[in-house]
């Protein structure tokens, strides 16, 4: 799996010629000396890096009031939030953001002020990945989970180089017509993004840059297809049939001026569609089977869901019942105890009188089994209703 790290140091030296224009990488891989040795690599954007949590708060994000210096100060100090300034955003366990995290991320990418995210997916299954919504905002995305250290190169280009290829990108020209050719490599592959197409073009530009040209070639065409389209891909196409040959045009009939435009010679015909299919997964067809076999499970309510009840269990705490959240019954009953003779002056009515404010609720951590939490049970059912008598 050699390529795959090749693959990823390309698109870490295209992020770092174009960081606000490609948007960032989404890396799929487990904590370990292979991972770290990349994530080490994005300080030759030249960006600062900063690291993200997914349960971050808005006020560290996009910043607020400061009380510690409000309170020294004596007058109202607002913080600076970790957004501020462009920055290589590093997200760890990506694919446990939720879908605010998800939006606020893809707001910053799209203002368009400098930011790229390298986004770091550590799920165990398919099930477990990033959100569709900022995965669709990244150029590139990477599997590294089958990349031994062994197989690992260094980064083969210096920071003077990647500078100058960064001033140079603004003087790289595209062929005419090559913007027609993406479009067709992104219906053949069943791409319906129009961002997809644009990372093309962008990556093609900074791999041109790099390499020191100053117009896309095929090379660089080929590159960038292959690292922006081919993980995007739902079909592979179908050989196309060989065209007819047009006939001959008669006396007196002149070419349209308006035809579509072609690509120079050097542009093989099918050279995207080429570039695209060498790196498809051999597994395309089944995964995308997979895919909709999980979206279509059920009664027409979607992809099913992976549960909260693994890992360690976390501590009752008071709160609301909601999605995944269940009733630790001992708790409960502990903390209304000391309110009945209360409240069965205020309201008649058997059994022990709950308040919403009594319900401690119960969530799984990581990798815990519901059997392994005793008196964990799922919103008040039949064994639970003879005990408590729930009061608004």
């Amino acid at each position: 799996m050699a390529e795959a790290w090749d693959r990823a140091l390309t698109a870490l030296a295209l992020l770092a010629v174009d960081p606000g224009g490609l948007g960032g990488l989404a890396l799929r891989a487990r904590a370990g000396p292979v991972r770290d040795a990349l994530t080490a690599l994005v300080g030759a954007t030249g960006l600062p890096v900063v690291r993200l949590h997914p349960g971050m708060e808005d006020g560290a994000l996009f910043g607020g009031l400061d009380l510690a210096a409000t309170l020294a100060a004596g007058r109202v100090v607002t913080g600076r939030g970790l957004l501020a300034e462009p920055a290589v955003l590093v997200l760890a366990m990506a694919e446990r953001a939720g879908p605010g995290m998800a939006a606020r991320l893809a707001q910053a990418l799209d203002e368009g002020r400098g930011h790229c995210l390298i986004a770091l997916d550590e799920g165990a299954g398919p099930e477990e990945a990033l959100s569709p919504a900022l995965a669709e905002r990244l150029a590139f995305a990477i599997d590294l989970s089958d990349v031994a250290t062994g197989e690992m190169t260094a980064f083969p280009w210096s920071a003077a180089a990647i500078m100058a290829a960064r001033q140079r990108m603004a003087r790289v020209a595209l062929p005419e017509g090559l913007l027609t050719e993406i479009a067709g490599a992104m219906a053949a592959f069943g791409i319906g993004s129009g961002r997809a197409g644009l990372f093309a073009l962008r990556a093609a530009q900074a791999h041109a840059a790099l390499a020191g040209r100053e117009r896309v070639g095929p090379e660089d065409l080929t590159a960038a297809a292959g690292l922006v389209l081919a993980h995007r891909a739902t079909q592979v196409p179908q050989e196309r049939e060989p065209e007819p040959e047009p006939e001959p045009p008669g006396e007196g009939t002149e070419r349209a001026e308006s035809e579509e435009p072609v690509l120079p010679e050097e542009f093989p015909a099918e050279m995207v569609l080429e570039a695209v299919r060498a790196l498809l997964p051999a597994d395309l067809l089944d995964r995308l089977a997979a895919g909709r076999t999980r979206a279509g499970r059920g009664e027409g309510t979607g992809a099913a869901r992976k549960g909260n009840r693994r890992g360690r269990p976390l501590p009752a705490r008071p709160g609301r019942m909601g999605d995944g959240a269940r009733v630790d019954v001992v708790a409960t009953l502990r903390a209304a105890a000391p309110w009945q003779a209360l409240r069965q002056g205020m309201r008649e009515g058997r059994g022990v009188q709950v308040r919403a404010g009594d319900l401690p609720s119960v969530t799984g951590g990581i990798g815990v089994r519901e059997a392994e939490h005793p008196h964990a049970a799922g919103p008040v059912d039949g064994r639970v209703v003879r005990v408590l008598a729930v009061v608004a």
